[in-house]
């Protein structure tokens, strides 16, 4: 899947935003236009155009069938032209367009099929903005277009919530961390400054998955773009999580998804506390979880785990799960739900095998259209004493072949060991299914005798984490799931994943021990070498570790190296990536082959190395993570790097082209502030005026090597921006903590955080594996 937007603008659909009012539908819109290049039309505005008054107004005056009928007419003229335009439109709805039943036939018509499914050559998307109702109402006193939506607003939402998700083809969670919202609530005896500032920080997390959310609705139009699957010549991992509440385990699902390509929602174990208490609305009473409890789930999971692909699981009675919940609950609950997965995107659906023939296949189209991955799933359901399941019988085959019809992308049979050799059948089962074609299949056994098929298992095999059994109260987790560490552990006593060795280039070996603690946190058996920047010490190192040792995984250079230096290394074959050619510098070497690889191929003339530049990966990744794409990384956006030297020196300098490289990624206007003569210098940008230098930057870089006074016309950015900080400059970030810069919005990245993220990018290439995380590190 492309990564940004700019790679997805040709060929996006329209859009069309609605929700409640104060759901976020203008902000969002005007954000989506911009990044698509777009038109945006409110339609309230519109209104007030073409009529002349207010909808309030208007409605005292005509009353409210001539306000909808005039509502109907302008909704057609937007479909219309979204139907006409080559072009793309973002559309924000009024709060109540689907108060008419014809209104929502229009919108269901205009993305989609008769049956209901989405149909993306009609290049439109209909997205509900779905917000919590409290924070709804916290904002709507005092919108001037309307007054009277805090009374009875409880009522207005219960009676529109089913039409807006009949009505739309997306749904987007305006998501607001519950801490947050509490805050909220009490704003008015709070301090104003810090209240503004945790709102504009809030509403930056927003639109920060708001992008997201883009980038993977724009992808889904794509004709190119596959759905996500494990890698092929790699091992994978799922991780569950296993709770009926995920707000209070933020914090923790970091750890909890170590060594995991793949986080599991088991929303069968979810609990609506909403349909515990009467509190849900009647008309989803019937589901636990109700549809909106599942939004709100899968937005923090989003929030908090935005990289990784997610898989939705409603298990039945039948295949050992809860749902639907009450037990009497009518069928299509679980359809309904599973549907919603699709609107909400998340990235893998999980299918059992034995549902409903008709509502399975319909489902699986609509997955297809919208490039989301089909897994098909079936679970013996015999109990360990009563024998295992038998896997070299036609069943397990048959069981296989039917998945493939249904359409699956991933095939997931579970089945049951009651002695040893049960995991050895399944070994010779999995392994006379060998061919080009083959649908990767994640076959594993339960029960404690099982536990050998759960880390030979090579396609999404099941992990845990020891926290994750203890925040379970119900031990829903079980004694067969294995930790990462376990497995990693198991295969290498198995042969199945053998030592590497990786070169760490510096004077000092005090770097190496943050690796040294990853590889032991997760059980990999490799080990971290060290060797001086001196050119015959670093031939012979490299020669020590890739030919007596064996397996030479890849090497690091913190202090970076210019790519004209390439030859002190004798590596053959080594080419660099994008970012490399464009700075002239890189951090990174690694073996385009996998180390899980290298078991079947070790021919050394089979190795290429590539050097990648993970410092400008690490400076993209942080300032993503941290600002505002719509107010700080705009086009006008001005970048600042801080350099202590002046540009015409003939040393390439690692820190200052790897920060000028990230003006180039954002394609904000860049120049470089020398300390010595305080003089402004045009970065790599083209056609930068003298206006657009005047401009306050919103991003600064700090790679002053020597100390530097500070300079508080930096700083001077109404809206914030960021700092970060390469160097540990500790002088400037004690005078950002104060409350005037606070209080402007500048926030800091430390060197120590971002070097932190730099070693795991450099983790991440090594290894294929996202470096561990700790409490501190998720607090």
């Amino acid at each position: 899947m492309a990564s940004t937007i700019d790679e997805l603008r040709k060929d996006a659909p329209s859009l069309f935003l609605m929700g409640m009012r104060g759901a976020g539908k203008t902000t969002l819109g005007r954000l989506a236009a911009e990044h698509l290049n777009a038109r945006f039309i409110d339609a309230d505005d519109l209104f007030i155009e073409r009529y002349g008054n207010t909808p309030k107004d208007f409605v005292a005056q005509n009353g409210w069938p001539a306000f909808r009928a005039s509502e109907t007419i302008i909704l057609k003229e937007l479909l219309q032209h979204a139907e006409r335009k080559k072009e793309p439109v973002v559309v924000s709805l009024g709060g109540g367009v689907v108060e008419e039943e014809c209104n929502r036939t229009l919108l269901k018509a205009a993305w989609g099929s008769e049956d209901g499914v989405l149909r993306p050559e009609k290049r439109v998307a209909v997205i509900h903005i779905f917000r919590e109702l409290d924070k709804v109402l916290l904002d709507s006193r005092g919108l001037p277009k309307w007054t009277g939506l805090v009374a009875g607003g409880q009522e207005v939402w219960q009676r529109r919530r089913p039409w807006f998700r009949e009505s739309s083809s997306h749904e987007f969670v305006n998501f607001t961390d519950r801490e947050v919202l509490r805050h909220a609530s009490n704003r008015d005896t709070k301090d104003q400054a810090e209240s503004s500032r945790a709102e504009r920080l809030r509403f930056e997390a927003v639109e920060r998955d708001f992008v997201r959310f883009l980038v993977q609705l724009l992808a889904s139009f794509q004709s190119q773009t596959l759905p996500w699957k494990p890698e092929p010549k790699g091992r994978s991992y799922l991780v569950t999580l296993p709770f009926a509440d995920l707000h209070p385990h933020v914090d923790k699902l970091p750890l909890i998804t170590l060594g995991a390509d793949a986080i599991e929602l088991r929303a069968d174990l979810l609990n609506d506390p909403g349909a515990s208490n009467g509190q849900a609305d009647i008309i989803e009473a019937y589901e636990n979880p109700s549809l909106s409890y599942l939004s709100e789930q899968v937005a923090l999971i989003r929030r908090h785990l935005p990289d990784y692909p997610l898989v939705f699981t409603l298990r039945t009675p039948a295949q050992g799960g809860r749902y639907p919940y009450p037990a009497d609950a009518p069928a299509k609950a679980l359809f309904t739900s599973l549907r919603h997965a699709l609107k909400l995107g998340c990235n893998v659906i999980d299918i059992e095998m034995g549902l409903d023939p008709a509502q399975t296949q319909l489902l699986i189209e609509e997955a297809k259209l919208r490039k989301i991955t089909v897994l098909i799933s079936w679970r013996d359901q015999k109990p360990s004493t009563s024998g295992g399941f038998d896997w070299d019988v036609n069943r397990a085959t048959d069981l296989y072949n039917k998945a493939g019809e249904l359409g699956a992308d991933i095939v997931k049979i579970v089945g049951t060991a009651g002695k040893l050799s049960d995991n050895f059948a399944l070994q010779l089962f999995c392994s006379g299914l060998e061919s080009k074609d083959r649908l990767p299949l994640s076959a594993y056994n339960m029960s404690y005798l099982g536990r050998m098929s759960r880390f030979l298992n090579p396609v999404l095999a099941s992990v845990t984490h020891p926290i994750a059994k203890e925040l379970s109260k119900e031990g829903v987790v079980g004694n067969p799931s294995m930790t990462f560490e376990e497995i990693q552990r198991a295969l290498h006593l198995s042969g199945l994943v053998q030592q590497a060795h990786f070169l760490s280039i510096m004077n000092s070996e005090s770097n190496c021990q943050r690796f040294v603690d990853w590889f032991n946190m997760m059980g990999l058996p490799y080990t971290m070498l060290h060797s001086s920047t001196d050119g015959d010490s670093l031939k012979q190192s490299i020669h020590h570790a890739d030919k007596r040792l064996g397996n030479l995984g890849g090497i690091y250079f913190p202090e970076g190296l210019a790519w004209d230096a390439r030859d002190r290394l004798s590596l053959p074959n080594m080419r660099c990536d994008a970012n490399v050619r464009d700075t002239g510098t890189f951090d990174c070497i690694t073996s385009t082959l996998s180390l899980e690889s290298r078991l079947i191929n070790t021919a050394p003339q089979s190795i290429e190395w590539l050097a990648s530049n993970k410092l400008v990966e690490a400076l993209v990744d942080t300032i993503t993570a941290s600002i505002s794409p719509s107010v700080h990384l705009t086009k006008r956006s001005r970048m600042v790097v801080l350099s202590a030297h002046n540009d015409s020196h003939d040393k390439v300098d690692w820190y200052v082209e790897s920060a000028r490289q990230i003006a180039k990624h954002f394609a904000l206007l860049c120049t470089t502030h020398d300390s010595k003569n305080k003089q402004w210098k045009a970065g790599k940008m083209p056609n930068v005026d003298n206006e657009e230098l005047s401009s306050d930057p919103t991003v600064i870089i700090n790679c002053q090597k020597s100390s530097a006074s500070f300079d508080p016309t930096l700083f001077e950015n109404p809206l914030g921006g960021l700092y970060v900080d390469t160097v540990e400059d500790r002088e400037t970030l004690q005078i950002l903590q104060q409350d005037k810069f606070k209080n402007m919005g500048w926030r800091c990245i430390t060197a120590a955080e971002l070097w932190r993220q730099v070693d795991a990018l450099r983790f991440r290439a090594f290894t294929g594996r996202r470096a561990p995380s700790t409490l501190s590190d998720s607090s």
